[in-house]
């Protein structure tokens, strides 16, 4: 396949696969040295294992939620060809639209989990199928890397 003409990762998963890694493995020597050397006597056993199955609890839940947020990539080819490329530590998705099967790029106010501004640049397919192909703080860069990608796609 020859170079894209555009091409756009997105790859703000990569830091949660990143923190989880480090959670579990930390959780998960803690569990061996416990288990190696036994409670330590200052706190009753059946307090620290229960804080240490709670750590195992919380870790697992949220791993399982960030885990399957994807990092994604879009190329777009000289010939209108685009190609998103979704992975995830456990699979991959590759999808291909042919030249004019996508039909919009937009740019979408959100907030974040604190309340502050968050941006979207989304991709909307000709069949209704929308993917979130950018994340950010910064609303004119969104725009500014949106007005490329229409640029790239040949939409108006």
């Amino acid at each position: 396949m020859a170079a894209p003409a555009f091409e756009i990762r997105n790859r703000m998963a990569a830091v949660g696969w990143g923190f989880m890694a480090v959670w579990l493995g930390m959780v998960g020597l803690f569990t061996f040295i416990m288990g190696r050397d036994g409670p330590h006597p200052s706190q009753p056993a059946l307090l620290q294992q229960g804080v240490l199955a709670g750590f195992w609890i919380v870790g697992l839940t949220v791993a399982g939620h960030v885990m399957s947020k994807p990092c994604t990539s879009l190329s777009v080819a000289t010939d209108g060809t685009a190609t998103l490329v979704r992975r995830t530590p456990l699979r991959r998705e590759v999808e291909t639209w042919p030249p004019g099967a996508i039909t919009a790029i937009e740019v979408r106010a959100g907030k974040d989990d604190e309340g502050d501004p968050y941006w979207h640049t989304m991709l909307v397919a000709a069949d209704g199928a929308e993917h979130m192909i950018r994340e950010g703080r910064d609303p004119d860069d969104q725009r500014a890397m949106a007005a490329r990608l229409r640029a790239a796609l040949r939409l108006a």
